[in-house]
């Protein structure tokens, strides 16, 4: 009984803003000038007697369009009567049995299987593909007329930054009241609690799904591929290979540049704002711990990570990495490189030393003179006592293996080495 009284509030809220939509001064400005406009082709042609309807009718909708709105349900407001509405069919919702949605759920796989039975998408695909000239055509004549008029076409052209800039002041209202009412603790309460209720299940199965996607996708496009190569590639480079015929090649050079300019002048324009308020550049910089921290506990932790393995698990995943890198391919890459600097200096041998030269004119040698002192005192030299060591067995392996070295340079490399151990009374032969 009780289910079947919501059932019949339902029609009755759906009636009441049904007429209250009817009722508004909006949709009775509506009526009055469509049925002005039919009455006065229609008297125009219907003499005497039609002005005489005519005139009656108008004073008729004048009384209509002046009498103010009374709501069917006795002073409510039509937001009032829609909110009622919503909670009515939120009510008969939530008062259904499972049997019920499952028939509704039912009715709707027919629908849609009604609707793609009868549908011919080959038709509809057809059409669309019919229809991309007369698209382009209509486009072009928009912009023959529109651009006859530059001034309308600036006034629809100012709607996007007046739409920006009424977003903007809409989400700061929007935000006001959570700034001003609700303090840290309620807020992060009212937003985590958000978070937690997100299914982590739901979300692992959605990224598998997407991760099989991704890995049919793959190897089908390896399957059906010839050369070995995929399909994908083979297509991406006939399509690049047609993109590339039609580039203006200046032009776009050009247009590099000239992206890479504004780049330059943006941050330009950035450095010269932040100029003008000091104390938020110093302001920054004194922040740059508390950014370069968390980065730096983040990178101990997944590092650290690696510490919780077993050292046997550890080495056989490690030895994997390294077993499957091709080494190969990195020795071509640095080949690579090589070939085409020597080919560089082969054709223009005086080109690294000329900027090399450049570079060092350009240099305040005072600066870095003491710039490179107070490094190598300040920050090299108390890493000299535990890295001295090492480093000299190192050289002396290195010296030892390489042999045969009978020019000047590895002598006097030799006699400054004796000559320093010497000073410092160490024993050197």
């Amino acid at each position: 009984m009780e289910r079947e009284e919501k059932h019949e509030d339902l029609h009755d809220e759906a009636a009441r803003v049904i007429l209250g939509v009817l009722n508004t001064s909006g949709f009775r400005m509506t009526v009055v000038s469509v049925v002005r406009g039919f009455i006065g082709q229609w008297s125009r042609k219907g003499g005497r007697s039609g002005r005489a309807l005519a005139s009656f009718v108008d004073r008729r909708l004048e009384r209509y369009q002046r009498k103010k709105r009374s709501s069917p349900t006795g002073g409510e407001t039509l937001p009032a009567e829609v909110g009622a509405f919503l909670s009515t069919c939120a009510g008969r919702y939530n008062t259904e049995t499972d049997e019920e949605r499952t028939e509704r759920v039912r009715v709707r796989r027919e629908c849609i299987r009604e609707l793609i039975e009868h549908a011919d998408f080959g038709e509809i695909r057809e059409a669309v593909e019919r229809s991309r000239s007369e698209a382009t055509e209509t486009v072009a004549a928009l912009n023959d007329v529109l651009w006859k008029y530059p001034a309308k076409v600036a006034s629809i052209l100012s709607l996007f930054p007046e739409t920006a800039n009424i977003s903007m002041q809409a989400g700061r209202e929007l935000l006001r009241p959570v700034e001003n009412k609700v303090g840290p603790d309620l807020l992060a309460d009212l937003g985590l609690s958000l978070l937690r209720k997100v299914d982590g299940r739901q979300a692992a199965e959605c990224l598998n799904a997407v991760c099989e996607l991704i890995r049919r996708f793959h190897t089908g496009s390896l399957l059906l591929g010839k050369g070995g190569r995929p399909l994908l590639e083979l297509y991406c480079t006939d399509i690049l290979k047609d993109a590339v015929e039609d580039i203006d090649t200046e032009l776009y050079c050009k247009a590099r540049a000239a992206i890479a300019q504004e780049r330059a002048s943006l941050i330009r324009a950035r450095c010269e704002a932040l100029l003008s308020k000091p104390e938020l550049v110093t302001a920054l910089i004194a922040n740059l711990p508390s950014e370069v921290n968390p980065a730096l506990q983040g990178m101990t932790q997944r590092v650290g990570m690696l510490e919780e393995f077993e050292d046997e698990e550890l080495a056989e995943a490690l030895t994997r990495v390294v077993s499957d890198i091709d080494t190969g391919e990195i020795a071509e890459y640095l080949n690579t490189w090589i070939r085409l600097i020597n080919r560089v200096h082969d054709v223009c041998p005086d080109l690294p030393r000329s900027f090399a030269d450049g570079l060092v004119a350009s240099l305040d040698h005072e600066d870095a003179g003491k710039a490179l002192g107070w490094i190598f005192r300040e920050l090299l030299e108390p890493l000299a006592a535990p890295l001295a060591p090492p480093l000299l067995h190192l050289l002396c392996d290195i010296l030892e293996k390489a042999g045969g070295h009978e020019n000047r340079e590895y002598h006097e490399a030799f006699d400054r080495l004796a000559r320093l151990m010497a000073e410092r009374g160490m024993p050197h032969d």
